[in-house]
């Protein structure tokens, strides 16, 4: 892993580049977002056939995975009956 330069929080960006003509089913994900380097560098050591470090550098990251990995996910809506289940189970493991 290579010493990195701390970019300011306004400046942190995330690029997801999916070019079908060009990468067929992949697609290369960069950041200088440093705790999704953090997870994309430790997903390339746990799962190295999926996930590839194109480019470590000083100010981002590159890896190239499969486009259907990468998944934007719907936020979660919790019922006032829900959250107050999970809260009373969180203060009885207290």
């Amino acid at each position: 892993m290579v010493e990195k330069v701390y970019t300011p929080k306004d400046e942190q960006e995330l690029v997801i580049n999916y070019m079908p003509s060009e990468m067929g089913k992949d697609c290369e994900i960069y950041t200088c977002i440093p705790t999704l380097m953090d997870y994309l560098e430790k997903m390339a050591n746990e799962f190295p056939e999926q996930y590839k470090i194109i480019r470590d550098d000083k100010y981002g990251l590159t890896v190239r995975t499969q486009f259907k990995l990468v998944k934007p996910r719907k936020p979660k809506i919790l019922s006032e009956e829900r959250r107050a289940e999970l809260s009373e189970r969180l203060r009885n493991l207290r």
